[in-house]
């Protein structure tokens, strides 16, 4: 199942050393700072901001980690910062009509994200979903339902055999473990495309 989800949240938390009563580039001001600026924009616990140089991290409460950009006074989230809140809302929507019982857990609450990253969600027991990123801030969802769906989505792919296969589908044999090379296969004559 694939389908496309707008936005779901997609924040990008700044703010500014400005108004804060210790000044922001003192020590450990920044790093206050920082904290109550994710707290307050993004309502999340952060455990721990480190900084180094322009460079911050802050790890969240629960699990999950956002890098900071630190320009003069001012600070922003690397990227994006996905909240798994309403995922979570849709998934359960989808679980239920589709009468999947259990838990969905998308993981850390909130992360920095990227176009093109994915995150897994555990739908109970027997269904797992993907939800990709996309330029823009829309996803698409992937729902594996059953043991086999999930084993089939998440195994580790043999290219090898996939390009035997590959190769036999287009001479219309079934492909095996020596695949050109058994008896049986008959030479395919090339194709003169010359007019």
């Amino acid at each position: 199942m694939r389908a496309a989800l707008g936005l779901l949240l997609i924040v990008a938390a700044c703010g500014g050393g400005g108004g804060d009563p210790a000044p922001a580039h003192a020590a450990g001001g920044l790093e206050r700072s920082i904290q109550r600026g994710l707290a307050a924009q993004l309502g999340v616990q952060v455990a721990s901001v480190t900084c180094a140089g322009d460079a911050c991290k802050a790890a969240l409460v629960g699990g999950g980690e956002l890098p900071i950009t630190v320009r003069g006074l001012d600070w922003q989230i690397d990227g994006l910062a996905v909240s798994v809140a309403p995922l979570e809302q849709y998934l359960t929507s989808v679980a239920g009509d589709l009468g999947i019982a259990g838990k969905i857990d998308c993981g850390a609450r909130v992360r920095a994200a990227q176009p093109g990253d994915r995150i897994e969600c555990k739908l109970g027991d027997g269904a797992r979903a993907w939800a990709t990123i996309q330029p823009g801030g829309d996803f698409t969802i992937e729902l594996a339902v059953g043991a086999d769906a999930i084993a089939a989505r998440t195994a580790p792919v043999d290219d090898v055999a996939l390009d035997q296969a590959s190769t036999a589908l287009d001479h219309g044999r079934d492909a095996g473990p020596n695949d050109g090379e058994g008896e049986g296969d008959e030479p395919v004559a090339p194709v003169d495309a010359r007019p």
